[in-house]
């Protein structure tokens, strides 16, 4: 039973369906003309954090088999990440800092938290002058000091969401 946070579906519902779709992809990759054991996912933003819970904190069985994250979101407890991790129903609305509970479903939620020796191979892009500042660099930097697979670009005249044509 999942539980019911405010303002629609959790973040954990959103990986929950990405693993599902990558599951779903390899118990059909014949069907889809696949290899189930090169499966890479790409994300932007958002898109870069659902897309590096995928290399870090989803089952081995969901498991991208390398991820590429541009203007990667990997820490939900700093920056605007407490905004995405919302009190459950009937709790407070404290800060982040000041609900234990919430701090530990942060972190749980977090890429850059919980990077084991089984995550995926990482490509980081990002943009100096991205809105994020250092959290992409933050997040390779972990990787590396993990001993994970990963490569990082800064592109210098880059914004936020510099992949996505038009947006800045």
């Amino acid at each position: 039973q999942r539980q019911a946070f405010i303002d629609g579906p959790s973040l954990r519902d959103c990986i929950d369906d990405c693993e599902d779709a990558i599951r779903t992809i390899r118990r059909n990759a014949d069907a889809l003309g696949v290899d189930p054991d090169r499966i890479i996912v790409i994300g932007d933003s958002a898109g870069a954090y659902l897309a590096a819970s995928l290399g870090t904190l989803v089952a081995d069985d969901a498991r991208a088999n390398a991820v590429i994250a541009c203007s990667s979101i990997s820490d939900l407890t700093s920056g605007f990440g407490p905004d995405y991790v919302k009190p459950v129903e009937g709790g407070t609305d404290k800060p982040l800092e000041e609900d234990p509970e919430r701090m530990q479903r942060a972190k749980s939620l977090s890429p850059l938290f919980n990077i084991t020796d089984s995550a995926s191979p990482f490509l980081i892009l990002a943009g100096e002058k991205d809105w994020l500042k250092d959290e992409p660099k933050t997040f390779f930097d972990a990787l590396q000091a993990a001993g994970i697979d990963s490569a990082f670009k800064l592109y210098p005249e880059a914004k936020h969401a510099f992949i996505v044509y038009g947006y800045s």
